[in-house]
């Protein structure tokens, strides 16, 4: 009965645990208003990263979006470029020594997505390492939010998330 009890206790505590959750406000696009970073569900993340959620806000000349973008928490940038252009990058494990470092920029045609495929970490290349030094460093690197009792955003493909 004790068993039975402790399962059951067990059970109950799984079904009523609360998400947890990484949030950023924040320019994307250089248009001075605060656009969002989400995390998506925490079971979409692996060691290669998970889902995230970019909704970039609406103004007089552009209507709100929202896109969905991989990537881990500790690997997201924002690079301001001349003219003031601004690009978000982030970073996506595709082996323990191999990912795509990918950028992003968000302008009223929507978002413009590149790929590199690069090799950092402890079995990495000297060029890898030095992309991700130079990407992802104190002066650009994102500083997300932990959410506690985090609800999760829709999904922007308007499909529930994993399907």
């Amino acid at each position: 009965m004790k068993i039975f009890t402790a399962l059951a206790f067990l059970m109950l505590g799984l079904s009523v645990r609360a998400e947890t959750g990484w949030v950023y406000h924040g320019d994307l696009n250089g248009d001075g208003v605060a656009d969002k970073i989400e995390s998506g569900p925490m079971w979409t993340f692996g060691n290669g990263g998970g889902a995230f959620v970019v909704t970039i806000s609406g103004n007089a000349d552009l209507e709100q979006k929202t896109y969905s973008i991989g990537g881990k928490p500790e690997c997201f940038a924002i690079e301001h470029t001349p003219k003031n252009k601004m690009r978000l990058w982030t970073f996506w494990h595709l082996s323990s020594q191999e990912g795509g470092l990918i950028s992003y920029v968000f302008n009223e045609n929507g978002m413009k997505k590149a790929v590199l495929t690069i090799n950092p970490g402890d079995g990495g290349t000297v060029i890898g390492n030095a992309i991700m030094d130079a990407v992802f460093n104190d002066e650009t690197r994102i500083n997300f939010e932990k959410v506690e009792n985090y609800i999760v955003p829709p999904n922007p493909s308007g499909e529930e998330w994993g399907k």
